[in-house]
Formats: structure tokens, C-alpha cells, sequence
């Protein structure tokens, strides 16, 4: 799990994923659902946010800059799945920890 979050700005797929523990892709979608109960890639975007607010909290970098340091592109997918994720925009979360 530690690769995966350090993999953060890379286009982690379930592919190589799977490639890189051994196992196939069918046990690792299986072993998500059974073991945490959500989707790789719902794992991902959760890693991603939990990292975002560390960077919100730790850090001088902009919501940009953090977008692309956690892997987004494009600013908006970012806000959105901190929002879809926490009930609270970046800048929400960054007003909230200062």
C-alpha cells in the first residue's frame, strides 16, 4: 500500500498494480471489495485527498499545485472529488485548518 500512495502523481492502473504485488487482476479487485469494501480506484482517489489535505495543512502550495502533485490534471476533477470525498471544497478545508 505504501508504493501506491507514494505513486500518487503517476496514472496508477489496476493492471500494473496487480502486476506489481503478483497476484491477478481479478484477486486484487477481490481482495479491495472484500477487504475494504470499495473500488481500486476509489482507494486511489481517497489516498489522493488524504494527501491533498495533509498538503493543504503542511504547506505554502496553491490548490494548483497540489491538484498536480497528487496527480490531477485538471483542477476542477480535483475540487470535485475532495468534495465528493469530504463535504467541503479545498479552500473550505484550507479556511477550516488554518
Amino acid at each position: 500500500m505504501e508504493r501506491l500512495r507514494n505513486s500518487l502523481t503517476e496514472n496508477i492502473t489496476l493492471e500494473e498494480t496487480a502486476k506489481q504485488w503478483g497476484i491477478s487482476v481479478r484477486s486484487l479487485i477481490r481482495l479491495f471489495q472484500t477487504k475494504l469494501h470499495i473500488t481500486f480506484i476509489q482507494y486511489i482517489k481517497m489516498l489522493r485527498i488524504i494527501r491533498a489535505m495533509e498538503l493543504i495543512k503542511d504547506s505554502n502550495l496553491n490548490m494548483t499545485e497540489i491538484a498536480y502533485e497528487i496527480g490531477y490534471s485538471d483542477i476542477s476533477a480535483f475540487s470535485n472529488n475532495f468534495y465528493q470525498l469530504t463535504n467541503m471544497r479545498p479552500s473550505q478545508f484550507k479556511a477550516m485548518s488554518s
